[in-house]
């Protein structure tokens, strides 16, 4: 809370205080929680269950606040599950990746499905929110717009590989507060000029 919601209330004072005019901010899908509907579109309803999506809403929240009072240009990008090279072997692909000398992979949940977007695609979005400044606060979702669970990541990895992967279930892996779906609608990006170069497999 004092890094995120203090550090955040910081940079946009400074902000408000600098000659610069436009401020980008990474949120996070986290932010909607159980969906009224899917996909999720940036005008839903936010009922984050985890720390993260309520830590964010809070800041997404100042940043509003921030740019009521403003003619300087605003926009908060609402990030779903990025992966790529270099990311920590927590997260889901790398932990698979980690293990696939084995003949057994462990995991958490296998059935609840994630919206992934590769690392470049993320990228690509700051880039085209930051070539289209407005003043305001404009809010992107930034994901595939394609949901996958664990098991569906795995079958993928498997054609990749050639070869046949097994998988079971650690149940102290399992995370209570996650919703069973999770699925962006990234057309307000996409008119922006945005589009998804990396689907799942060629990620």
């Amino acid at each position: 809370m004092e890094i995120s919601l203090f550090g955040t209330y910081h940079l946009l004072e400074g902000f408000q205080n600098s000659n610069a005019k436009s401020f980008v901010y990474a949120s996070s899908g986290k932010v909607y929680g159980d969906p009224e509907s899917l996909p999720y579109k940036e005008f839903h309803m936010l009922c984050p269950r985890t720390l993260l999506g309520r830590t964010k809403r809070l800041c997404e929240d100042l940043i509003s606040f921030f740019s009521n009072s403003s003619d300087k240009s605003f926009s908060i990008l609402r990030i779903f599950n990025i992966y790529g090279r270099g990311q920590k072997k927590t997260f889901l692909i790398p932990t698979i990746l980690s293990q696939i000398r084995k003949k057994n992979i462990v995991l958490g949940d296998v059935e609840s499905k994630r919206d992934y977007i590769y690392i470049k695609d993320v990228i690509d979005a700051f880039l085209a929110v930051m070539r289209n400044q407005k003043k305001g606060c404009g809010i992107y979702n930034v994901g595939s717009g394609v949901s996958y669970s664990a098991s569906q990541i795995v079958t993928e990895i498997s054609k990749i590989l050639g070869k046949p992967i097994q998988v079971s279930v650690e149940s102290s892996r399992l995370r209570k507060s996650e919703s069973s779906d999770e699925l962006a609608d990234n057309s307000k990006l996409r008119g922006l000029g945005w589009e998804l170069k990396y689907n799942i497999n060629k990620g």
